[in-house]
């Protein structure tokens, strides 16, 4: 019955304490990614995208600003927008990311063997 939650929450787990050397979440993870493909985006837009709450996100995004992974700026044409972009340091940490990242999920796909990768990714993607 919960065979989805206990397989999500392993394969998080797994993840998380291989991105932990890169002192990043899985979360903080896809948020510098999606920083990253969306440059300028305000917190409450970026919340949106991941259905999120815009708290959530921000609590996030506090702590990749604190470490300098993310920068806030003011909109020229609306002091009252503030999009967040990439760092050049925090792109060298998603870089690092992406790389365990793409690992982890060429660990699972062989676990699962191809043919049951691809159902897989075919149904999560009904999930978007």
């Amino acid at each position: 019955m919960l065979q989805l939650g206990i397989a999500g929450a392993t394969l998080t787990a797994r993840l998380q304490k291989q991105l932990a050397a890169h002192r990043l979440t899985p979360r903080e993870a896809i948020v510098l990614w999606l920083v990253d493909s969306h440059p300028g985006a305000t917190q409450a837009e970026l919340a949106a995208s991941l259905g999120i709450t815009p708290a959530t996100l921000s609590q996030c995004a506090k702590r990749l600003i604190a470490l300098r992974w993310l920068e806030p700026v003011f909109a020229v044409d609306d002091k009252r927008r503030r999009g967040i972009y990439l760092t050049a340091a925090g792109g060298v940490v998603l870089s690092k990311a992406l790389t365990v990242i793409d690992a982890h999920e060429a660990a699972v796909r062989a676990q699962l063997g191809a043919s049951s990768s691809l159902l897989i990714l075919d149904g999560l993607a009904c999930l978007r």
